[in-house]
């Protein structure tokens, strides 16, 4: 029992940021500027998260509060409180669960391959609890501003937020563990499972923008109400009186107790199975061999490309702007049609397309994680028998690749759903290879001033690296100079023709001055 504590305090430490945390208190001793930023900034995060999701509880309670439906108000957001814990366990099930080195670790380790499991699984139950307290918060607040402060009730609500991720983490668990286990039927399993968790992600994304959907929570919480136990009974707890309400509370954490040990008896089982195949040495060495036979620039673009796609949590984190840009594209057209922007002529919502593709391009953090990624393997890339320019060159190439990706499919399908003169989709598809140099070169740069090379796991190289962010900051900046010559269009000052001659010329000039940075820096070394 003591070495599976230790374990579980490890994992919390590392997996969960704890150290991280520990440490960040400590430095505020000896750094009370950089600490007050760094408080600042978690501040508006944090107003970030709970001033929208607060003013949605409002608008809910509203609804509910004119039938004089309390019982409702709570079915309804423990409902969409189920669907984001599904959602988030999902995303974090990959790093958590399966994205990890653990089995290669711990197995030879005199420790309970149950235990490994069960730490794991404690892991990701805490962090689906922590976003369902995020969304279920603002509901008890709002409740809380609305009626009046109760303290039976909020012992209530609190006991039954840490039983309730119970159920929707078991299903996302199951699920993910039917992702992984077909995946792991493939060669390339690795990039199988990251096929199949983007395609989550895509709907994911359909599913949070449907309002119709929403709109069913709303109405019919007492249909999904049958479906969803763990919402019946802490909904029914909180607003049923006396030894009715502690008897659905009962009820509520014996449903939560039965999933876990559920989840506890047969989990352990999928979990070795899966990773056993997953980890399991392919036979074929081809690859190798034609990877060792190409040139320079492209031995490190298919490395970094193959490192990008092998791995969910580099994937899910580094190109997710490939998932989004199909599904902002259908989202954007629909919403612009409905909207009927009639002062607006074709000319300008295609140039309004190509921004908005560039602001998804920028969402890519590959070239600003690239050295980061290394981790502590980086000294392999400074002794290889090839200069730190090619290498350059080859994760530039990368990069410029999974950019064009997101930007040309954003393009061409905004284009055509919005049936717009096809020598504008074009210009767009052609200037986009031209604009996505600049993003690369200053995404690397940036990763070349300071790496992030001490990580205990991936989520780390690049969820929880700084130079991801600013890689992001930086193209969206560019994004913004981009758009001047549009600007002056949109004021006055430029003609359409001019505007698409001026267009490409700043661009350039972007391209120039990024590059002329990053020579810089890598004659440095």
């Amino acid at each position: 029992m003591r070495k599976f504590a230790v374990l579980l305090k490890f994992q919390f430490k590392y997996k969960l940021g704890f150290q991280r945390i520990k440490e960040a208190f400590f430095l505020m001793r000896n750094h009370k500027i950089s600490s007050l930023a760094a408080a600042l900034i978690l501040c508006v995060i944090c107003v970030c998260i709970f001033v929208p999701y607060g003013i949605v509880m409002s608008a809910i309670y509203d609804v509910f509060a004119a039938s004089d439906n309390t019982e409702g108000y709570f079915s309804a957001i423990t409902i969409m409180a189920n669907a984001i814990v599904f959602f988030t366990s999902i995303f974090s099930a990959f790093g958590i669960m399966f994205g990890d080195k653990d089995k290669q670790i711990l197995t030879p380790l005199p420790i309970k391959k149950k235990h490994i499991f069960l730490v794991n699984y404690l892991t990701l139950y805490t962090t689906a609890l922590i976003s369902s307290c995020l969304f279920l918060f603002p509901g008890f607040i709002v409740f809380f501003v609305k009626t009046g402060f109760s303290m039976s009730l909020l012992f209530k609500m609190l006991l039954g937020t840490v039983f309730f991720p119970s159920m929707p983490l078991a299903i996302s668990f199951v699920l993910i563990s039917l992702i992984m286990r077909f995946a792991s039927n493939f060669r390339l399993k690795e990039a199988a499972a990251t096929f199949l968790g983007a395609l989550l992600v895509c709907i994911s994304l359909l599913f949070s923008n449907n309002n119709e959907l929403l709109t069913a929570l709303l109405t019919k919480t007492h249909t999904f109400n049958k479906i969803l136990l763990n919402s019946f009974f802490f909904s029914k707890s909180l607003t049923a009186v006396g030894i009715k309400s502690s008897a659905f509370l009962f009820f509520s954490i014996v449903f939560a107790l039965l999933i876990m040990l559920m989840v506890y008896l047969c989990g352990g089982y999928i979990y070795d199975s899966i990773t056993e195949k997953m980890h399991s040495v392919p036979k074929s060495t081809k690859a190798l061999v034609k990877f060792s036979q190409r040139g320079q620039h492209n031995a490190f673009c298919v490395k970094e490309t193959k490192t990008i796609l092998r791995s969910p949590v580099y994937a899910l984190n580094c190109v997710i702007n490939i998932v989004i840009a199909p599904v902002a594209a259908f989202m954007i057209s629909k919403r612009i049609v409905q909207i009927k922007l009639d002062f607006l002529g074709v000319f300008e919502i295609a140039m309004i397309g190509v921004f908005i593709a560039f602001a998804i391009m920028s969402m890519n953090m590959v070239p600003s994680t690239s050295l980061s990624r290394e981790g502590k393997c980086y000294w392999i890339t400074q002794i290889v028998p090839v200069s730190l320019k090619n290498q350059a060159k080859g994760r530039i190439k990368a990069a410029v690749i999974l950019y064009l990706i997101a930007g040309e499919i954003f393009i061409f399908l905004f284009g055509m759903l919005l049936k717009i003169d096809f020598l504008y989709i074009i210009y767009g598809l052609a200037i986009i290879p031209v604009g996505a140099l600049p993003f690369s070169y200053s995404g690397l740069l940036i990763d070349l001033v300071k790496p992030k090379l001490y990580w205990d796991k991936e989520t780390e190289a690049v969820k929880q690296n700084f130079n991801g962010l600013l890689g992001i900051l930086a193209g969206i900046f560019l994004t913004v100079i981009y758009m001047i010559p549009f600007g002056l269009y949109m004021a006055g000052f430029f003609t359409k023709e001019l505007t698409l001659v001026v267009e490409p010329i700043v661009i350039f000039v972007c391209l120039l001055i990024t590059r002329y940075l990053l020579n810089k820096r890598l004659e440095k070394g």
